[in-house]
């Protein structure tokens, strides 16, 4: 996966690469400057997700030690949530580590492959089928004719009697329609 975020000083070029297995062990991405090739910081995209979320908002500036600062008060007194008038709490992240969770979010929400274009072996490993030639020119057109390439959420919630027409080495992901 190539992607590129733009900056207001500078621009972060994204390279993501896969192993044997595509769909669960890919490699942290990369961040390409024009000072070298240096690996970006570990995703625990899970976990940073809200820290992150809540301290990184605005455009990346393209320096990796660049700061954001969020800060909230809280504003009632002794009440419900137990908190004092003017508790301030104060979220602080640098681009550096945010960079990783954006990637992570931008390639688990936009990976779309054709239908048929990936297979899962009997041992569970996601690969590329070699006899894969393309859809056809009606099967395009089509929603159901593209499945979204993460980890299904939609599909394990259908019954035994919806899974029966599924194929499990083509069908294991869920379709974008």
């Amino acid at each position: 996966t190539y992607l590129q975020i733009l900056g207001i000083q500078g621009d972060y070029f994204i390279a993501q690469g896969v192993s044997d297995d595509e769909m669960s062990h890919k490699k942290e991405p990369f961040q390409f400057q024009l000072c070298g090739l240096a690996p970006a910081s570990p995703c625990h995209a899970e976990a940073m997700l809200a820290e992150v979320s809540s301290a990184g908002k605005g455009r990346y500036v393209g320096d990796p030690s660049h700061k954001y600062e969020h800060t909230e008060t809280n504003g009632g007194g002794r009440g419900y949530g137990g908190g004092r008038h003017g508790e301030e709490k104060c979220d602080k992240v640098n681009e550096e580590k945010g960079l990783p969770t954006t990637v992570h979010t931008i390639v688990k929400e936009v990976s779309v492959v054709p239908r048929s274009a990936s297979i899962k072996s009997p041992h569970g490993l996601v690969q590329t089928n070699g006899s894969f030639e393309g859809l056809s020119s009606s099967e395009t057109g089509k929603l159901k004719g593209f499945l979204h390439f993460t980890e299904p959420q939609n599909l394990k919630k259908k019954s035994i009697l919806e899974m029966a027409d599924l194929d499990p080495s083509i069908n294991f992901v869920d379709p974008l329609s």
